[in-house]
């Protein structure tokens, strides 16, 4: 189509590659938001401070718990983006900062409401006594909430749950004292319009810069 410029949010890091290269081939500058792309040159790149927000996580789970207390730990995760692994390595990399023990017990996968129900369900059959486990991080609301749901509904309220995002829900739950502790907000209004933003400089031929990280803030009960 001949168009001036694209601007993507994708929610694969490979998938988007080979077209990712004929733009680059045909001369039309790519903007990526929220998630990278490899494998080709992005004109401009602008995401969530993603390891910020595990980061946050973090300090605040291990404000919480003994400082020599080896945390139960089950992680819901997602490693087929930038984002979700980001947010993944600064919380475990903080808690290690931090000198809070720590046993990873499980791992799922989930950011969405579907896969979050299942990890949810997997960790009451695994897991049934309580204190058995004493965290859960999930990468994202997606599917943390949905998981949340399943723990709550279980009466499973001693487990602390941590995630990102910022979706009221998540902030309801903290307000209620439901399971979530934290949820590192993240502002996609915000991220969305200094993508279109970086798009009109690239245009424009103004110096825009290659990487720019939104920052992303800790809803807790302190901080509601």
């Amino acid at each position: 189509a001949r168009v001036d410029a694209i601007i993507a949010q994708p929610t694969d890091n490979a998938a988007l590659s080979a077209p990712l290269r004929e733009a680059n081939n045909a001369g039309i500058p790519v903007i990526a938001y929220d998630q990278y792309i490899e494998g080709g040159k992005l004109a401009a790149y602008l995401t969530s401070d993603n390891r910020q927000a595990g980061v946050l996580d973090g300090e605040y789970i291990a404000h919480r718990f003994p400082d020599d207390k080896e945390l139960k730990l089950v992680l819901v995760e997602y490693p087929q983006v930038s984002s979700t692994v980001e947010r993944l390595d600064g919380f475990l990399a903080t808690l290690r900062a931090q000198g809070q023990p720590y046993r990873i017990v499980a791992t799922h996968q989930a950011v969405e409401p579907v896969g979050g129900r299942r990890a949810g369900e997997q960790i009451l059959k695994e897991f049934r006594e309580k204190g058995s486990v004493d965290v859960v991080f999930t990468v994202n609301d997606g599917g943390g909430l949905a998981l949340v749901d399943v723990l709550a509904g279980a009466g499973r309220d001693e487990i602390v749950v941590a995630t990102i995002d910022g979706d009221p829900r998540s902030v309801e739950n903290i307000r209620k004292g439901r399971l979530t502790a934290i949820d590192a907000a993240q502002f996609c209004g915000p991220l969305g319009a200094a993508a279109m933003r970086a798009a009109y400089s690239v245009l424009l031929g103004r110096p825009t810069p290659e990487h720019q990280l939104i920052p992303t803030f800790p809803i807790t009960k302190e901080t509601l």
